[in-house]
């Protein structure tokens, strides 16, 4: 044990001499042409030391190097594929008295990585890790019997401070930019997979972004391929910039494999958590373009965008209708979309449900892109409302304000819950079929309505207007002629209808409905007119004719009106309707009706006698 004991000691007393001659009486700088000779012979490329080569002896042994530089594509002016500021590089101490460099550790601080894409293709990665091979020299190669190898090398520990990659793409004219705050390494070797970790900030005043990842990392031997095993991030976001200001969680995990050379990456096994949203699926990346441009096959759950909704003022519940909305509350601000026109996005996408407010659609499936800007749902096809919706839509974040157009049906609806959804109204009931169409401009909460142009039909079953007896209202006004008492109010104001049909036309949130037709077995009802949907008011003219001897909705039977047009006047709000008679419309009417009565009854009489006439001839 003594024997082991100071076999140990009389080591780290060898180990303790060399460092202090190494750091007395070597000079690092003369190791400045065998370490750029053996980047270059690693690289193909040339390495520049502009600074001092320093001993660092705490806490580790090594070099303090200042001022390093990479080359870019050997032969143009460019700057330089990698520059670090400072460079601490822990090294074996004895194979450097040898003149042989091997690195433990190295720490980087100020680091920036610049890839460019020349006009003709050639970029900042190609020929990297070699000179031209050996395989040129036909006789050596007969002669060796085989291909020189690459050389292989190992690095305990990298750690990096502030890491900039800068991305110069000339043939599309497109550059970019990253900034990381923190990268680390351990165990690196080219060809083995190794630790990796990274830690990511960003703020200004409207947006502050925090995010770390780790992964498993695996780098090629000569630097074409990356691969990350089991990443996982996670993005912390907020600021003011964010919908309603509410902070934005997510969690992300994926398998990728990085073609550095065609700029190109893939993505499996990827999933996605934010806040109870999930996402899993696969996808790609083509950074060699105008724009990244992503593909993504994805499954979801629940989708719930209730939080980030933005306000609307008219849906403030306890504010009179005519109260205006101050300005500084922002109801007519529009959402920032320009990050749509940095990058071009193709997918297939199905959930469990997506909701928005009142909005419900459940079981979407989802197939769209974005190019340049232009956001287009190729087709949704979903339930909602009890009903199945299919849908195209379009939607250019590249004017100002932003402009849409779409194309829905929804068949077998419940059209209850969905004017529930769209103005807040239960003012129908019914199921059939809707189809609109139509454009827009602007996504500001206060002027969607008051910009949006569109067409269509509604056509329903088995349903009812609420707020309106109009079978009440006909019995109140046969009261009026025959004097009789008037009929006691319904417990509930509607009139119901086997069914109801309407061709539409909306313009600055105003529906218009010219053809209106309500038919029940008592009453057919036709006419036309406009609900605003901004102020939810409405103003209609029908015409209502009893076509039936039933004593329906409560009240006797109006044989006695049949065939009288009667004359209606719908006006007021969503909420509480009103309805009038055209009196003067209605008498005017029934003294043609009267009249008609009175003429056939003298042309009945006259030709009686006219036959009696004849009989006494």
């Amino acid at each position: 044990m003594k024997a082991i004991k100071w076999f140990f000691i009389g080591v780290l007393a060898l180990v303790l001499v060399i460092a202090v001659y190494v750091g007395v009486f070597l000079d690092p700088n003369a190791f400045k042409p065998e370490i750029e000779a053996k980047v270059k012979e690693a690289t193909g490329r040339t390495l520049s030391i502009d600074g001092d080569i320093g001993w660092s002896l705490f806490p580790k042994v090594g070099l303090d190097i200042a001022g390093i530089s990479l080359g870019n594509i050997p032969g143009e002016n460019l700057p330089p594929l990698l520059s670090v500021n400072q460079a601490v590089v822990g090294v074996n101490l004895l194979p450097l008295l040898q003149k042989d460099v091997q690195i433990e550790e190295v720490t980087l601080a100020g680091v920036a990585l610049n890839m460019v894409t020349l006009e003709d293709g050639r970029n900042s990665l190609e020929g990297l890790g070699g000179g031209a091979p050996a395989a040129t020299d036909t006789q050596g190669s007969s002669d060796s019997g085989s291909a020189p190898t690459p050389m292989s090398w190992k690095l305990g520990q990298l750690h990096l401070q502030q890491f900039s990659f800068n991305s110069d793409n000339r043939q599309t004219q497109v550059s970019r930019k990253l900034a990381i705050e923190s990268l680390s390494l351990e165990e690196f070797e080219p060809g083995r997979a190794a630790p990796f970790e990274m830690v990511v900030s960003l703020e200004d005043p409207q947006l502050a972004l925090s995010t770390s990842a780790s992964s498993m990392l695996t780098v090629a031997k000569d630097f074409s391929r990356i691969q990350l095993d089991a990443w996982k991030q996670q993005f912390n976001v907020s600021g003011p910039a964010l919908p309603n200001g509410k902070p934005l969680t997510v969690s992300v995990q994926f398998d990728a494999d990085f073609n550095l050379g065609q700029q190109q990456f893939a993505l499996t096994n990827l999933k996605l958590d934010q806040e109870g949203f999930e996402l899993q699926g696969s996808g790609s990346v083509d950074l060699n373009q105008v724009r990244p441009v992503l593909n993504l096959q994805l499954k979801g759950n629940d989708l719930i965008l209730d939080p980030w909704m933005p306000a609307s003022g008219a849906s403030e519940q306890g504010t009179a209708a005519s109260e205006p909305k101050p300005a500084a509350e922002g109801g007519n601000e529009e959402p920032d979309l320009s990050a749509l026109r940095q990058f071009d996005l193709y997918a297939n996408m199905s959930l469990s449900s997506i909701k928005a407010n009142q909005w419900l659609v459940t079981q979407p499936s989802l197939d769209l892109q974005l190019v340049d800007g232009l956001f287009t749902l190729k087709q949704m096809k979903a339930s909602a409302f009890e009903g199945t919706l299919t849908t195209q839509a379009t939607l250019d974040s590249r004017t100002q304000p932003v402009s849409y157009q779409f194309d829905s049906k929804l068949v077998n609806l419940s059209i209850q819950p969905l004017l529930k959804a769209a103005i807040d109204s239960e003012v129908m009931a019914g199921t059939g079929e809707l189809t609109v169409a139509g454009t827009g401009a602007s996504l500001a909460p206060d002027q969607v309505l008051a910009n949006l142009v569109a067409k269509g039909r509604l056509a329903l079953d088995d349903g009812a207007v609420y707020g309106i007896n109009v079978a009440q209202k006909i019995r109140e006004v046969k009261a009026s002629f025959d004097g009789s008492a008037a009929p006691a109010a319904a417990e509930v104001q509607k009139t119901d209808f086997s069914s109801f049909a309407t061709a539409f036309s909306i313009d600055k949130g105003v529906v218009t409905t010219p053809d209106v037709a309500l038919s029940s077995p008592l009453l057919r009802v036709n006419g036309g007119g406009s609900s605003n949907l901004v102020t939810q008011q409405l103003d209609y003219d029908m015409e209502v004719a009893v076509v039936g001897s039933l004593e329906g909705q409560g009240g006797k039977s109006l044989d006695d009106l049949k065939g009288l047009a009667i004359p209606l006047q719908i006006g007021g709000g969503f909420a509480s309707p009103s309805i009038g008679i055209d009196m003067d419309a209605l008498l005017q009417n029934k003294l043609d009706q009267e009249g008609d009565k009175l003429k056939e009854k003298l042309e009945d009489k006259l030709k009686d006698k006219l036959f009696k006439g004849f009989g006494r001839g």
